[in-house]
């Protein structure tokens, strides 16, 4: 039986896998939905897919960048920045800065 996969209205967010970069301050350690790799999602982005799927009654998904091109559909669309990843991203190169 093979493994469920988005659905072409589904809410999907890219994460990046785990180790493969720096880590923002308030990052999530989950796991991809399809392979289980450990993977990375930031808060912000995490609430706006899941915001995302709750409004459109479809089921959100997070996918390492290795599975995506296997498993989302190339017809996507991407969903605006919102408001709180900015605001996360504000902080980030905030905290940053004050390591130099």
């Amino acid at each position: 039986m093979s493994k469920p996969t988005p659905h072409k209205d589904d809410a999907v967010l890219l994460c990046l896998p785990l180790g493969s970069g720096s880590i923002a301050a308030g990052s999530l350690h989950k796991q991809c939905d399809i392979c289980g790799q450990a993977i990375v999602a930031s808060r912000a982005s995490l609430t706006a897919v899941i915001t995302e799927a709750a409004e459109h009654a479809v089921k959100w998904w997070l996918v390492c960048l290795e599975c995506a091109p296997k498993v989302v559909p190339k017809d996507s669309k991407m969903m605006p920045v919102t408001e709180g990843q900015k605001a996360e991203i504000r902080a980030e190169l905030r905290r940053l800065r004050e390591l130099e």
